[in-house]
Order: structure tokens, then C-alpha cells, then sequence
């Protein structure tokens, strides 16, 4: 392998690691832009001087000096896609009335309780007249017949102070703020019925308009010849990725069978269509300038169908590296496929530098990168004779070579390992391919009555099959590792060790053995040294999990939530707020117990009489009722005293019968009555947390 072939490596590394480091660094937005400025323009003219008058001794300095370019253009765009950083950000104008005019920019997606839509603000008023400005936020409208016919284009006039999204609550949390952030969300807000108005709609690109109408026609074609239930909602995620509809037990199966990507429009979509499209337009090969035109109808046909699909960055990827293809071939230049594949990369990051951070974009790409790089050393392992046989190889071989390549950072993301994978990409590839052709053949045919309820029926039938068959392998025994925990550092290096192994395969040098080996003496080295923190650790938590109570204490591999019954039984709510800490602490099973049971643990050294609790040499408390006994002799001595569910008393009816070095405002209180507290407590010169402002209570309790 000759790296020398694919010049875009040496173009997309500095480059994506500017753009890292200006998302990463604290505070890089704040670098005043006149010096980043300056330092790009002196890149720039070095690099011009440095290719006229350098000599042979400093021959390093044009790369060098052209990697430092590529730097600066990365770190230089990202601050600049960053959209809280423009002086017409609406957070930068102080609406003294909360008046604002936004823009509906995504379909609405409608939830239990609410309805969400992302919108970009347009104008805001300012003393009593409106100024123009921008930025994103999302808003949840109360669930009515009125929030539910939002469209795409619609102009709202909306009365609503925007809150800034809150980071992480729960220790090991999801990101929600970096997520939305990475898509230029900053803020959200929750409207009731009476805080907005429609103003006017159509006022959206016409194009995109005009994708996201045909895309519900599309839809309600497939629900007018009877395809319902998660039938319909599988079919809608393959053919037009929307995957609002999908049962989460259902996404649930596909994820643990390592199915879900079946369920995103990905390249595996794009390229059917591709196929599609050079076949029915073969005849304009034999046309005069018909090659040109089938290049410009394909390329058309390409992009206007990732923005029928949403525009996922999977999508975006495929429809990039596609169209280098059809760009290639109607130049007669057959381009390299890694070089396609980092050329495509580069330019969607020069149009969304925060795509990196996506993990779509992440998996996408190196999958393809890995099916280009492994997969024919992979084939040639076994070269069998039946046809069938070497179909099936080949189809083994595809999947080995992506699966190789995305584990790792599917490891660090999602904590589980589909161990079927080879069967579900063999159920895969018979059904996937045939449920979108089917699906297209009924949107053609849904004008003859009889035909399109035919083949309607063979689609759910085809949707029901491959349903079915993820479930069978989700169900078998061993079929999902979960709770794998890995940090960033044992990704790289699993990933150094892959690489060191593959070179060692192309080029046999020793040194990748050395490379590889030392890697994984690093790699079990941390192993080791986790699992020893996991021995012994010890810890209380208070989480912050909306209206509910919930705290857990942690000796080694043994913990206890002490709860109400609802979050035991929510697995969602469970997972969103707490799995992800449990995964990091090496806890595999969980134990609930409930607030108004006793509980007793010699494993845990825990003990719960009533309301009290002694943990290891901790003694707390939780007051959720509270009964106005006249005042104690001696006030009870506690480490922590918890307070929850709005419970009616004063901070000073408290300290009148409890002694405690904190005081602990539980998330399952309200915001006026946690703030009411505060109060209290900073005019009693009483130490206190409130989980509804800070996040989750956090005590590491040293050993013994």
C-alpha cells in the first residue's frame, strides 16, 4: 500500500484535526478572529516564498508549512460555522418582551406530550420595534390539533423567554447540549397553546419544501394501500428515513441484532438508487452529449433524493462520494476509491465542519473505509467454487471488513457488541434490497387499485419477514454484549493495534508487530487498572431524574437504587439518566429497592429503617411528609439530609430536628420551591446542593 497514491490523507488530517480542536478547546471562540486571521494570511504568503526561494535543506518546510495551513482553515471554519458566535445571534439581543418571528426548518416530530420543532429565529423585538437577527433553537408546543399541522416554511410569532440548553445532570449522561450544539441548537423553549401564532407559510426553500410535501405523499400512499403498525414504520425508515414510528422495542431488537443502520437511509439506499438510475438512463449513452446529460439527471436525482430522506450525514456521505463517481465517469477518469472517499469527506466538512462530531459520519466513513482497505485480503482467505458459496463469501467478507473497522468507536458510543452480526448481514442483504424495490413498486403503481394492494400486501409481508428474523436473532441466546465500557484512549489504541496489524500484512515489517504488541500490553494494562477502581469504589449518588427520587449507593460491583416503583419499571427514563453510569462503574446488574420499604444489604454495609439510612459511616436522611412535632431535645446528628416532593416546611422547621452538614434538594421538588430553599438556607448560613440547578449529588466515599 502506497500512501503516497491517496495526497487527500495528507489534506483531511490536519484539516479535521483543526476543526477538533476548535470544537474542543475551551473558550476557542473567544481567540479574537483578527489573529486567526493573521495567522492564516501568514501561512499562506510563507508557503508562496517558501516554494520560490526554500533550498534543498529546507525542503520539510513547504509541507510542513502547508499541514500548518490546513490547521488554521479547519479551526478557522469551525468558529466560524458556529452561529452563537455572530453578533446578530438572537441570545446576543435582549428581548425586553420575548417577542420573537421564527421559521419552522425541520418537519415537526410529534411526541407523547408535546410537539418538536427546530426553527431558526428571524427577528426579534427590540424596544417596541423588530431587528433582524438569527440562530437556531428548539421548541416543544403543547400537543394540540393546531402544533400537530405545523409545517415545514411556516412563520410563527412566538411570546417565550429561550433557555440555554443544560449540559449532562447525570454523571456519564448523554450530551444533549454538545449534540444540539453540533447542529447549531442552543437553545429551547416549551409553548402553550396561547404563546404563539401562525403567521404565514411556504416561507421555506422551494425545493425543500417541495421534497418534505412529496415525501408525506409518499407516505400517505403506503397508508392508503393498507401498510400499518411497524410495517409501515419500517418501510417509511428504509424508503424515506423517517423513524419517528418505529416501537422502541423494535429499534431495540435491531440495534442488538446490528441491524439498526438498516433503519437510517445510508449508502447501502443511495446506491440501489444509483443502480436504478444508470440502468434506466443507460440509453443516453448512445446520444450525443448524452453521457453529459445522464451525469447532470443522476446527479439531480442523487441529492434531490437525500433531501427527500432528510439529509442524514450517512446520506450526505454517500450522495457526495457517488457523485465524484459520476463526475469521474463522465470525464473518463477513473478516480482511486479511497481517494474519492477522503476527497468527498473533506468537502462536506468544508460545507458542515461539525459533521465530524456526528457519529453517523464517524460509522459511515469508516465503514466504507474499511470495506476499501481489508476487503480484498479479506476474499482471497477463501475462494470457494459454488456460486452461491462465493456470494455468501463475499457478502461475509463485506461485513467483516466494516464490522473490523467501526467496533471499536461502536463500542465507545453504544457499550454493546452484536455477536450474530455475520447472520443479521446475511438476513440483511436478502431482505433490505428487496423491501426498497418493493416499496418503489408500489408508489408506481399506486394508481391501478388492484396491482398496488397486491404488491402492498408482498410488502408487509417482506417488512414482517425481515422483522421477524432480526427479532429470532436479537432472541437467541448470547446474541448482544452489553455494558462494554471503553474510554477514548483504548479506542485508539484498539485502533493502533488494527492498523499495526494490517500493515504488518501489507508490508511485513517487524515494527508494526512491535507497535501492535505494545499497544496491547497498554490496552490490558488499563483493563486491569479499571477493574481495580471498580473493586473499590464506593459512592453515594442523588440523581437528577425529573419528578422522581432516585438514590444509589455503590460498594464495588454492588449498588442499590432506592426509588419509586416508576423508574424500575420505565426502562427509557432508566436508560437516558443512569445505564450509561452504570456501564462506566463495571455495574452489570441492577437492584432497585423502593423508598417506602426497609432494606438491609451486608454486601452494601447499607441499612434503611424508614426514612433513615446508614451507608458505610454515612448517616442520612429523606423527608418527603413531614408531621409538626414540638422540637427535640437534641437535634438528630446526619451527614446528609434530603429533601423531596415539595415536602411543606421551612429550612428552619428542619434545623429545629436535624443537625445535618448538608442539606440535599432532591429533583423530584419544583424549581420555586427548591429556589425558596436556597434562600433559606444562604440566610441561615446552612450548607445545601440543589440537584434541580447543579445536577446529580456526587460523594466518592473513601474506603473503610
Amino acid at each position: 500500500m502506497n500512501w503516497k497514491q491517496y495526497p487527500f490523507v495528507k489534506i483531511l488530517l490536519p484539516f479535521s484535526i483543526g476543526i477538533i480542536a476548535a470544537m474542543n478547546i475551551p473558550d476557542s471562540s473567544s481567540i479574537p478572529f483578527i489573529w486567526i486571521a493573521f495567522l492564516f494570511s501568514i501561512t499562506t504568503i510563507s508557503i508562496f516564498l517558501s516554494n520560490r526561494f526554500a533550498s534543498y535543506k529546507y525542503r520539510w518546510l513547504p509541507g510542513s508549512l502547508i499541514t500548518l495551513f490546513l490547521f488554521t482553515s479547519g479551526f478557522s471554519l469551525c468558529i466560524i460555522h458556529n452561529e452563537s458566535n455572530q453578533s446578530l445571534h438572537f441570545n446576543k439581543l435582549v428581548s425586553n418582551n420575548g417577542l420573537y418571528i421564527v421559521k419552522v426548518t425541520e418537519p415537526a416530530e410529534i411526541k407523547t406530550n408535546s410537539v418538536k420543532a427546530i426553527v431558526q429565529v428571524t427577528q426579534s423585538m427590540q424596544q417596541n420595534k423588530w431587528e433582524n437577527c438569527n440562530g437556531n433553537m428548539v421548541i416543544y408546543f403543547q400537543n394540540d390539533s393546531i402544533s400537530r399541522s405545523l409545517q415545514y416554511g411556516d412563520l410563527l410569532l412566538i411570546n417565550s423567554i429561550p433557555n440555554e440548553i443544560k449540559p449532562p445532570q447525570n454523571p456519564s449522561e448523554f450530551d444533549y447540549k454538545r449534540y444540539l450544539a453540533n447542529k447549531n441548537v442552543f437553545h429551547q423553549s416549551y409553548l402553550k397553546h396561547d404563546k404563539w401564532i401562525k403567521l404565514s407559510s411556504g416561507n421555506g426553500n422551494p425545493l425543500k419544501a417541495f421534497a418534505t410535501s412529496l415525501r408525506d405523499k409518499l407516505l400517505h400512499i403506503f397508508e392508503e394501500n393498507n401498510v400499518t403498525g411497524q410495517e409501515y414504520a419500517v418501510t417509511s425508515a428504509i424508503l424515506l428515513g423517517q423513524t419517528d414510528k418505529i416501537d422502541p422495542e423494535l429499534i431495540k431488537e435491531y440495534s442488538g441484532s446490528g441491524a439498526i443502520h438498516v433503519l437510517s437511509v445510508s449508502g447501502m439506499h443511495v446506491g440501489l438508487i444509483f443502480i436504478s438510475l444508470s440502468l434506466l438512463l443507460s440509453f443516453l449513452d448512445k446520444i450525443k452529449h448524452g453521457k453529459l446529460a445522464k451525469a447532470l439527471l443522476m446527479l439531480f436525482a442523487i441529492w434531490f433524493y437525500a433531501m427527500l430522506t432528510g439529509m442524514s450525514p450517512s446520506v450526505i456521505r454517500a450522495a457526495a462520494m457517488i457523485s465524484f463517481i459520476i463526475i469521474g465517469k463522465s470525464l473518463r477518469r477513473d478516480a482511486d476509491t479511497l481517494n474519492i472517499l477522503l476527497a468527498s469527506a473533506f468537502f462536506i466538512l468544508v460545507f458542515n465542519p461539525f459533521l465530524i462530531a456526528d457519529v453517523g459520519f464517524q460509522l459511515s466513513y469508516l465503514a466504507v473505509g474499511g470495506i476499501v482497505l481489508i476487503n480484498d485480503a479479506i476474499t482471497k482467505l477463501f475462494a470457494p467454487k459454488n456460486y452461491l458459496l462465493d456470494k455468501l463469501w463475499q457478502t461475509t467478507a463485506v461485513s467483516l471488513s466494516a464490522q473490523l473497522i467501526t467496533t471499536p468507536l461502536s463500542i465507545l458510543y453504544f457499550h454493546q457488541f452484536p455477536n450474530y452480526f455475520l447472520l443479521t448481514n446475511v438476513v440483511v442483504f436478502i431482505f433490505a434490497g428487496v423491501v426498497m424495490y418493493a416499496g418503489i413498486f408500489v408508489i408506481l403503481v399506486s394508481f391501478i387499485p388492484y396491482v398496488s394492494t397486491i404488491s402492498a400486501k408482498i410488502l408487509v409481508y417482506l417488512v414482517m419477514g425481515m422483522n421477524k428474523s432480526i427479532g429470532f436473532i436479537e432472541g437467541l441466546p448470547y446474541s448482544v454484549s452489553r455494558g462494554i465500557d471503553i474510554n477514548l484512549l483504548e479506542t485508539v489504541l484498539i485502533y493502533i493495534i488494527i492498523f499495526a496489524l494490517m500493515l504488518l500484512y501489507f508490508k511485513k515489517a517487524k515494527h508494526y508487530a512491535f507497535i501492535a504488541l505494545t499497544s496491547l500490553f497498554m490496552l490490558f494494562t488499563s483493563f486491569t487498572f479499571k477493574s481495580y477502581q471498580h473493586a473499590r469504589q464506593q459512592k453515594f449518588i442523588v440523581y437528577a431524574v425529573p419528578k422522581t427520587s432516585a438514590y444509589e449507593f455503590i460498594n464495588g460491583s454492588k449498588q442499590v437504587i432506592i426509588t419509586d416503583s416508576s423508574l424500575a419499571k420505565d426502562a427509557n427514563k432508566f436508560g437516558f439518566h443512569i445505564q450509561n453510569n452504570h456501564t462506566k462503574c463495571g455495574i452489570t446488574t441492577q437492584c432497585f429497592a423502593n423508598l417506602t420499604e426497609n432494606f438491609n444489604s451486608e454486601d452494601l454495609l447499607l441499612i434503611k429503617q424508614q426514612e433513615f439510612i446508614q451507608f458505610m459511616n454515612r448517616r442520612m436522611a429523606f423527608v418527603s411528609k413531614w408531621q409538626r412535632n414540638s422540637c427535640m431535645a437534641v437535634r438528630i446528628k446526619l451527614d446528609y439530609l434530603i429533601l423531596s416532593k415539595n415536602v411543606k416546611l421551612s429550612i428552619s422547621d428542619v434545623l429545629k430536628v436535624f443537625d445535618a452538614k448538608v442539606i440535599i434538594f432532591d429533583s423530584s421538588n419544583s424549581e420555586w420551591k427548591a429556589n425558596k430553599w436556597e434562600t433559606e438556607c444562604t440566610m441561615l448560613h446552612q450548607p445545601f446542593y440543589n440537584v434541580l440547578k447543579n445536577g446529580a449529588f456526587v460523594e466518592e466515599l473513601e474506603e473503610g
